[in-house]
């Protein structure tokens, strides 16, 4: 792959990633949120690549790992013949707050918008690898979102006519 190919991509990304902090801001810090992009973005990833991705300090990204861990929001896995470790989401529902779930599906619509931007960007790029990677997290980031609406509607509707 080129440079000038990896820098591209490394820029959309970068655009998702400054998208989703903006979201996380809401609710989360900075921190957090960039680790959650990642873990989110690239499914599975050990602490070196966390560290590598965000430039944060190991410290820094173990303590929010595990509390993210305890929080029963991602798991750790033993990568088999080392003593690494991998983490990932546990997509659990009764794991996420209801109100994180409330900012998540009132901004469906603005984030398919957003993305369908970036998938605009990622054209010209399709026939590359890493274009066609992000292309698809994006896709299945618009069906999450479009599954957790159906899934919670009726929950949230209970919710809003109790408030």
């Amino acid at each position: 792959m080129s440079n000038n190919f990896n820098q591209k991509f490394r820029n959309i990304e970068k655009k998702v990633l400054d998208y989703a902090l903006e979201i996380g801001q809401r609710r989360s810090s900075e921190k957090i949120t960039m680790i959650n992009f990642y873990l989110f973005m690239y499914e599975s990833l050990t602490q070196k690549e966390l560290k590598n991705l965000t430039n944060f300090s190991m410290g820094t990204i173990s303590t929010h790992l595990n509390a993210m861990i305890s929080l029963g929001l991602i798991e750790k896995k033993l990568i088999s013949g080392t003593h690494k470790y991998t983490y990932s989401f546990i997509l659990k529902p009764k794991t996420f707050a209801s109100s994180g779930i409330d900012i998540a599906l009132n901004a469906k619509s603005e984030a398919e918008q957003f993305f369908q931007g970036i998938k605009a960007r990622l054209e010209d790029l399709k026939d590359k690898k890493g274009a066609e990677f992000l292309m698809n997290r994006i896709e299945e980031f618009i069906d999450y979102l479009t599954m957790m609406l159906e899934i919670f509607s009726p929950f949230l509707k209970l919710k809003n006519k109790s408030d």
